[in-house]
């Protein structure tokens, strides 16, 4: 006699089979999609510093008679002072060395980790060693911005 289909032990063997690797794979893709996130916004950061050091280049002479700054929370050590000026992720857009995010109906720049608006986040661009260099301020910038308003006074929640 010819049996068709499967018996009940071996649909249940293969339930218990896909349960473990779902229950495996689950996870591993959304540690992934967060992983995705963070480089994209270390990405974004790498943006934000070359533009600064575009405006920098071009306005040279600014940075290096400008007053100097200490730079040793930004750059993580003792006393460390260069002439440099701060600029805002939204003055860098607005001289066009970068761009929105989003333009309509908001003008923003986001933290594509936890969607904060960034455009009040300051990258300080400074003069060492006859160069000019950037770095965005991480540590300030990471705290939890709750709202913006932007020059017109409209007020953005959490985008």
């Amino acid at each position: 006699m010819k049996k068709n289909g499967f018996t009940l032990v071996e649909l249940l063997a293969v339930i218990v089979l896909l349960s473990l690797l779902m229950v495996i794979a689950i996870p591993a893709a959304l540690n992934m999609g967060s992983r995705v996130k963070e480089k994209t916004y270390d990405t974004k950061i790498d943006l934000m510093e070359q533009a600064a050091i575009d405006y920098g280049n071009n306005n040279v002479g600014i940075v290096r008679t400008s007053p100097q700054c200490d730079l040793s929370s930004v750059l993580d050590g003792e006393n460390i002072k260069y002439p440099c000026i701060t600029k805002t992720v939204e003055e860098l857009v607005n001289a066009g060395y970068l761009d929105y995010d989003e333009k309509e109906p908001k003008k923003i720049v986001t933290n594509p980790v936890n969607n904060y608006v960034i455009n009040e986040c300051n990258v300080y661009i400074y003069y060492k060693y006859e160069r000019v260099y950037a770095k965005f301020d991480l540590k300030t910038c990471s705290q939890s911005k709750e709202n913006y308003s932007d020059v017109n006074h409209n007020e953005y929640k959490q985008f």
